[in-house]
């Protein structure tokens, strides 16, 4: 099967890298500009699909909650990381991402993930991801996910911590953002199953590579 390159991937949303290396008060800045953002656009939707409440929607969190397991419990990190060092994904390291991530076939992951995107399509019914530029989409997701990551790492409260806490974020936001990059149809193609996939792979070996720097920020 023909090579697919995840940096074509990542070229869809190349947008979302710029803050990868913001400091702490930028996040936070960022934050304050996605509300009042956010505030001042005129909806033409109902006050519950104010895109501002998106963090608190039961679907988006169930989202969340399933990739963040999904990511969590990959198993072989070594064979993450080399699916993603060589920047392609071929038919091989298809199979051996669905082994790593806990499928045990492609139709699986399909199956579950055909279920994360109708998630997604019904969260786009909702909010119109559609009507919001790259960088306010972006903007609307981190504040979105601070909640939830705020909760997951609650007894984390140190500068290393605070720093892997808003380096997950970030790297949440550009992973669901590209996501939806990649389109909201079920996975009935080759092209979507290589997209949504590409996308995991890259979120979790950005997820292990925010650990490292964690590990090394605490033992300075």
């Amino acid at each position: 099967m023909k090579n697919f390159k995840i940096l074509i991937l990542l070229n869809l949303f190349i947008f979302l890298t710029s803050c990868s290396s913001d400091s702490d008060n930028n996040f936070e800045n960022k934050q304050n500009e996605t509300i009042s953002s956010s505030n001042n656009n005129t909806f033409s939707r109902t006050e519950s699909n104010d895109i501002t409440q998106l963090g608190n929607d039961e679907q988006f969190q169930l989202f969340i909650n399933n990739e963040y397991d999904l990511i969590k419990n990959i198993n072989d990190k070594e064979a993450l990381n080399l699916i993603y060092s060589d920047n392609n994904l071929t038919e091989d390291e298809l199979n051996t991402f669905y082994s790593i991530t806990g499928f045990d076939s492609e139709s699986s992951f399909i199956n579950y993930y055909n279920s994360q995107l109708e998630l997604l399509r019904n969260l786009d019914n909702k909010y119109n991801f559609n009507k919001y530029s790259q960088e306010e989409l972006k903007l609307i997701l981190i504040n979105a996910l601070e909640q939830f990551y705020n909760n997951s790492l609650v007894s984390r409260a140190g500068p290393c911590e605070r720093k892997l806490r808003n380096e997950m974020v970030i790297i949440a936001a550009e992973a669901y953002a590209a996501h939806l990059a990649c389109g909201l149809a079920d996975l009935s193609v080759i092209g979507g199953i290589i997209c949504h996939s590409a996308v995991v792979v890259w979120h979790a070996a950005s997820n292990d590579n925010a650990i490292l720097d964690y590990e090394n920020c605490i033992k300075k």
